[in-house]
């Protein structure tokens, strides 16, 4: 059990945890504004605590991000600090790609690394606003604080600062993939800082692992260990050792932390009372397990991730995504908030603070009219990663269009447009209670808009229905988000131009075989 908790510590660490370093003693150091907005925090909890409205951590990482966001936008007439990065190499000629970093042994400094991705300044800046965004939501931040005070005169290099963001909520979920795709970028330099993710190292529990392993190795050839039966041990024991997970899990159970105290600095969970008694403890609920989900991704051959980044804060996730082969659910649901929403013949949802969002690409048709819509070539990558799912998912299923649908409840209706011989196929990509597929059915006894029917349950891995069968969405709880895949009718409209491009996106356009 205890290798099990280092392995699911180390997991859970990697995920969540950041750190900060802040240079000490340069003209962009932001420690000297960090130290008088802690200050400005205090004094205002002594003499005003009614007038706070967010804990130290959330003002001091608002400060920071703020920061950045503005001196990014001040650098094009700030010719000193634009000098200095130009002859760095921190941000492009053009002012318009900003590039990761990496430190340099030998010459001792920061380089450019051109084999990881930077960001265009569109991307970056949309960003950082989701950052100062998501920063203050509920539970999205559970730590930021130096790891030794700061003051107006520090010594030392930098000052390094413990960044977690938190689990089992939305906010955490966006702030921690803004804040991944910002580590090691060259923009924070602005403010004298660098980010990274939380390193995972092997701790002295580990090392105290290691030469157990080393005693039952000594022990099982002096007990008769067969050579097979050790390497099942090893194949077991050893990634949770050394901090590693198994292959070919897609699916990871943590269990939920205690949300942090909104009134503490740092987000520690300290309760009132002295140290030998619980007259100040207050228990928490019980936490039911977060469940990440993710999908291992079936991309086209055909398809280029080659440079040069796009211009898109969507288009820059999805590529990132397409480039690891792998999507993990609630980067998904992030996704969704830099695409255009088009919602015509639908109702948007009334589910508490939940948002909506529709999104369709691939293959059209209307009428005598064919072709490949536009969102195809404006959200290339978007449209490659959801044909990359859809082919993961179901990699037999035939589909020419594919679809995003984040709390949107349908009516009663057919696909008309769609082909009657080819089933769509509907991909849950988040948890919700309820929220079933309506189908009508004679023999059904859920009877919606006048017409009788069945509820069939969004299951994983997918499902699949007639589209020509009358269908609609019933209510639900919490944040809907599902995968859509459909093959047009009349398929044989669409020229061959656009048929080989949407193979090349990853559809599966019919080619005449039986479905």
């Amino acid at each position: 059990m205890a290798l099990r908790h280092e392995d699911a510590l180390n997991m859970l660490r990697a995920e969540i945890s950041f750190v900060v370093h802040a240079r000490i003693g340069c003209e962009a150091s932001i420690v000297g504004a960090l130290h008088k907005v802690q200050a400005g925090w205090r004094e205002m909890k002594k003499n005003q605590p009614e007038k706070l409205d967010k804990p130290m951590r959330c003002t001091l990482i608002l400060c920071l991000f703020q920061e950045i966001l503005s001196r990014v936008e001040r650098l094009p007439t700030d010719e000193k600090a634009l000098a200095e990065f130009k002859a760095r190499g921190w941000i492009s000629e053009d002012l318009n790609f900003w590039p990761a970093l990496a430190w340099d042994g030998e010459q001792k400094k920061l380089l450019p690394v051109k084999s990881s991705p930077g960001l265009p300044t569109a991307v970056l800046v949309d960003h950082l606003k989701a950052v100062i965004r998501h920063c203050t939501g509920d539970y999205a931040l559970s730590r930021f604080h130096p790891v030794r005070p700061i003051s107006d005169a520090m010594t030392g290099e930098s000052v390094v600062f413990l960044l977690q963001v938190g689990l089992a909520s939305d906010s955490a979920m966006k702030l921690g993939l803004h804040l991944r795709a910002l580590c090691m970028n060259s923009a924070l330099q602005l403010c004298g800082c660098s980010l990274k993710p939380d390193r995972v190292s092997l701790g002295d529990s580990g090392m105290c692992y290691l030469g157990w392993l080393s005693w039952l190795s000594d022990a099982g050839v002096d007990a008769g260990v067969g050579e097979e039966e050790w390497a099942e041990l090893l194949w077991l024991e050893a990634p949770s050792i050394l901090g590693l997970a198994l292959p070919g899990a897609e699916t990871i159970d943590v269990s939920e932390p205690t949300f942090p105290s909104e009134s503490s600095e740092h987000g520690e969970n300290i309760e009132p009372g002295s140290a030998d008694s619980l007259a100040g403890y207050s228990p928490s609920p019980a936490a039911s397990p977060v469940v990440r989900r993710g999908f291992n991704l079936h991309v086209s051959e055909e398809l280029q991730l080659e440079r040069p980044e796009p211009e898109n804060a969507s288009e820059c996730l999805a590529l990132r995504a397409l480039r690891d082969r792998w999507l993990w659910e609630e980067d998904l649901l992030c996704l969704t908030e830099h695409l255009p929403s088009s919602t015509r013949n639908f109702q948007r949802s009334t589910q508490g603070d939940y948002w909506s969002c529709s999104f369709l690409t691939g293959a059209f048709i209307h009428g005598v009219a064919a072709g490949v819509m536009n969102n195809s070539r404006r959200f290339e990558k978007v449209t490659a990663l959801l044909a990359a799912v859809l082919r993961s998912v179901a990699p037999t299923a035939w589909f020419t269009s594919a679809g995003i649908s984040l709390n949107i409840r349908s009516g009663v209706h057919r696909d008309s447009n769609n082909a009657s011989n080819i089933h769509n196929v509907l991909v849950p990509a988040s948890d919700f209670e309820n929220g079933e597929l309506w189908l009508e059915d004679s023999t059904g006894a859920h009877e919606m808009e006048g017409f009788l029917g069945r509820l069939v349950p969004v299951s994983r891995p997918f499902i699949s229905f007639n589209p020509r069968v009358r269908h609609a969405t019933s209510s639900w709880q919490g944040n809907r988000l599902v995968l859509i895949g459909y093959h047009v009718r009349n398929s044989e409209m669409l020229s061959p131009m656009d048929k080989t491009e949407l193979r090349r996106l990853g559809f599966r356009v019919y080619d005449g075989r039986r479905p």
